[in-house]
């Protein structure tokens, strides 16, 4: 504690060095900013004029561009008139379509009744009366509904004439209006030294310099023109006034024509609304016709079952009383047997009665029936009269709809001659929109260029005031920072009084502490130097004896060093006479082919020439031992050669004699050739074998070596493994690789004599090889518990130096401490 505290009122101070730093560099900041707002303001005063000055020439430009703007409500309003011609178009357009789906429907309504009513008239009955009644009102209503449709369209469409010719006549006043303004802007100009303000198309606004000339090529001052101007100004508000007045009337045409509209929608939503009540009401009467029908075959079945049932109890009746006839003759005849044919009768009567009982349950339901079927029928005669009332209002709507397509084919006349209106009308105001279009164009490129260099200086403006703002704001967050960190340096130099406090205090109870623990650590340390000792003298006869088992380790682990080098060695020298041995064979092989080359090509020339093979048959006769062809050298020799080469000799053409002068030794040649030949494979087959089971040999030995190894290496410590593992090692492979060299003569030696003889050294080899494993394995397992036993003796060891060395730290632990307090 008196360590730290005084840390913590170093780290407090700085900490308060550093605020004040901040406040200093802060206040700087304050400062900078003070003096760019104070460029900023004069900056802005400047822009003021100058916005000042752009609004007077706004002022001065505004009249020019009044105008425009008049010329393109003009515009707007013809497009407004032409879109709201095609719009009456299209209205007229879908109700004729609508009246014609609707008289269409209709007429597939009046046929769908007349075959209800033809084919089905019989079979209807009174149930669907309250469904043909409903129809029959909405019916009414929907007639009703059409004429107020038909009424309100006609009023609609003389509304819309009258209002349509008003409107033409103001276009007309307005377009004269507007071709004598543009004369006069023409002929006039508005000179002003910087420029003026114009509407482009978008509605944005176009800074212009304006150096209109007159006539003669002189400027023309502003005051001489306030005249005209003034003139002007009226006409343009009148003008204003009557676009103001159009838009009005524009205005409550839409919403008649949105109402009309909505009508339409809710009328068309009634049609639909009664073509499906229809089509529901006419569902519901083939279903209660398929359950009518349905009632009547079960009641017919149900009367053909009680038939059945009844003739069926009938007989049963019938056989009954036949059966009690017999058993009152069985009854006078065998009297002994009574008792058993009362209760057979008993039996009976209990039949009879459930029989009678179901008799009169039958009959029940007979009259039910009977009752039900009564009801039908009178239900069937309801619907009959139900069915002739929808055909007299049938015959009704007929009337109706054949007066409605009269009042159609009017209407399509009306619309006929108000389309030809129409499009006179199109010709002359696309005519009047190409002359504004015109004059449009010409202004805007005239005005377009200026409006560019205006626009980028006001948007260089804008950019400045934002930057001028972003910089108030900043200033302002930086006062709301300064103000903060005020408060913060009085709050932490509060804190920084009570730490101080606190400080003293601490100071005062760790010296106090400090003089009772030092007594304390003393007597500690006087008893740690006397149990160290004691302890230091019973690990100095430990590590004596660690010391002397340590050096017999390393004794045994240098022989086990040494044998592993030995049979590394041992190992090298067999392999290098294994690749002695195997190049002496290859040498072999490379003469043995030779040679048989060489006798094929002798044997080849021997059979083309006829003189050689008569000497050869002389020599044949005087002795078998002469005609041998090649040595018994000729085993390992390729199959590709051998096979090609005896292939030639037999099936050439040109060596091949003809079969008169063949004689029987030069076929007992060829079949000794092709005998050695067969000899030949088979030993080169035997040869492969050897060499895949050899391979498989030392697969075997490299698998196993890895398991001694593993079973060797796999220790506690590093060096009591390699110390055990490689002497086994190196003594398996000692004592393994000499068997592939050994091996390898055998196998020379077996194909110089037979084959069963290398198959038994085979089998002795692979039994010698297992014993050797087994001793290895053996061995192995007694040194890795060796090998254990040292690491435990290791072990101990290094703990009994551990707590040797313990006093030490804890001596040089107390002196530190006492250092630590005589400094302080």
């Amino acid at each position: 504690m008196a360590e730290l505290n005084p840390d913590d009122f170093n780290r407090l101070q700085t900490q308060l060095l550093e605020l004040r730093e901040k406040n200093y560099s802060l206040e700087d900041a304050i400062t900078k900013q003070k003096r760019e707002l104070g460029d900023t303001r004069t900056r802005l005063k400047n822009l003021e004029e100058e916005n000042h000055r752009y609004q007077t020439l706004v002022k001065t430009s505004r009249k020019v561009s009044e105008v425009e703007l008049m010329v393109r409500d003009n515009n707007y309003l013809r497009n407004k008139l032409k879109d709201q011609e095609e719009d009456f178009r299209l209205q007229n357009n879908t109700l004729l379509q609508e009246l014609s789906r609707l008289v269409g429907e209709n007429e597939r309504y009046e046929r769908q009744m007349e075959v209800l009513c033809g084919d089905r008239a019989g079979g209807m009955g009174g149930e669907g009366g309250h469904g043909f009644t409903d129809d029959s009102k909405e019916v009414v209503r929907l007639r009703g509904e059409l004429s107020a449709m038909e009424r309100r369209l006609h009023e609609t469409e003389k509304q819309a004439e009258t209002e349509v010719r008003a409107l033409k006549e103001k276009i007309s006043s307005l377009n004269l209006q507007v071709t004598q303004l543009t004369n006069i802007l023409k002929t006039h100009s508005i000179p002003v030294d910087e420029g003026e303000i114009n509407l482009a198309k978008g509605g944005g606004v176009s800074f212009k310099k304006l150096t209109l000339q007159d006539d003669d090529g002189l400027e023309c001052d502003v005051e001489r023109k306030g005249d005209p101007l003034d003139e002007y100004e009226e006409r343009t508000n009148q003008l204003q006034g009557e676009v103001e007045k159009i838009h009005n009337i524009l205005r409550e045409e839409k919403e008649r024509t949105q109402t009309l509209t909505s009508e339409k929608l809710k009328l068309e939503e009634d049609l639909k609304s009664a073509n499906e009540r229809l089509t529901a009401v006419m569902a519901e009467i083939e279903v209660r016709k398929n359950e009518e029908e349905g009632r009547l075959t079960e009641g017919k079945e149900v009367e053909a079952k009680l038939r059945s049932q009844a003739e069926s109890m009938r007989v049963s009746l019938e056989e009954m009383k036949k059966s009690q006839e017999e058993t009152q003759a069985n009854l006078r005849e065998k009297t002994h047997q009574w008792e058993n044919q009362q209760l057979s009768l008993q039996q009976l009567t209990s039949t009879l009665n459930q029989t009678q009982e179901k008799l009169t349950e039958i009959q029940d339901q007979v009259k039910v029936l009977t009752k039900d079927c009564s009801q039908i029928t009178e239900e069937k005669k309801t619907l009959e009269e139900k069915n002739l009332h929808l055909q007299q209002e049938l015959s009704h709507l007929r009337s109706t709809l054949d007066s409605l397509k009269c009042q159609l084919e009017e209407q399509t006349k009306l619309a006929d001659n108000r389309r030809s209106l129409i499009e006179e009308m199109k010709q002359h105001m696309s005519e009047d929109r190409e002359q504004h279009r015109q004059e449009v164009e010409r202004l805007c490129v005239q005005h377009g260029e200026e409006l560019v260099s205006l626009t980028s200086l006001n948007q260089q403006l804008k950019h400045q005031l934002e930057e001028i703002n972003e910089k108030i704001s900043e200033a302002s967050s930086l006062k709301e920072k300064v103000t903060d960190l005020e408060t913060e340096r009085v709050r932490l130099e509060s804190e920084v009084v009570q730490r101080s406090e606190e400080l003293k205090a601490a100071n005062m109870s760790a010296e106090e502490e400090i003089n009772r623990l030092t007594a304390q650590n003393l007597q500690q340390a006087e008893d740690l130097k006397w149990k160290w000792d004691e302890e230091k003298k019973d690990l100095q006869t430990q590590l004596e004896i660690s010391t002397i088992q340590r050096q017999e380790a390393e004794e045994a682990v240098e022989t086990f060093k040494r044998k592993v080098a030995d049979g590394e060695e041992e190992q090298r020298i067999h392999e290098r006479k294994g690749m002695t041995l195997l190049k002496d064979l290859k040498k072999q092989l490379a003469v043995e082919r030779k040679r048989a080359d060489r006798l094929q090509e002798k044997l080849s020339q021997l059979l083309t020439d006829p003189a050689q093979l008569t000497a050869i048959t002389t020599m044949s006769e005087g002795g078998d031992d002469v005609s041998s062809v090649s040595s018994w050298s000729m085993v390992s020799g390729e199959l590709r050669d051998t096979s090609t080469r005896d292939n030639s000799i037999l099936a050439s053409p040109q060596g091949s004699p003809p079969p008169g002068l063949v004689s029987e030794e030069t076929a007992s040649l060829v079949n000794r050739v092709t005998e050695l030949q067969q000899q030949k494979w088979q030993l080169e087959e035997r040869i492969t074998h050897l060499e895949s089971s050899s391979a498989a040999m030392a697969d075997d030995i490299l698998k196993k070596s890895a398991i001694i190894q593993h079973y060797c290496m796999d220790q506690k410590t590093q060096e009591c493994g390699t110390g055990g593992g490689s002497p086994q090692h190196g003594g398996a492979a000692g004592g393994l690789v000499p068997g592939p060299g050994h091996g390898v003569r055998r196998v020379l030696d077996l194909l110089r004599g037979g084959t069963g003889t290398g198959e038994e050294s085979l089998r002795e080899i692979n039994r010698r090889l297992q014993s050797l494993l087994e001793e290895t394995l053996a061995k192995n397992m007694q040194l890795h518990t060796d090998v254990d036993h040292l690491s435990q003796q290791v072990h101990q060891l290094a703990k009994l130096a551990a707590v040797t060395t313990q006093p030490d730290t804890t001596q040089s632990d107390a002196s530190t401490y006492q250092q630590e307090e005589q400094q302080l």
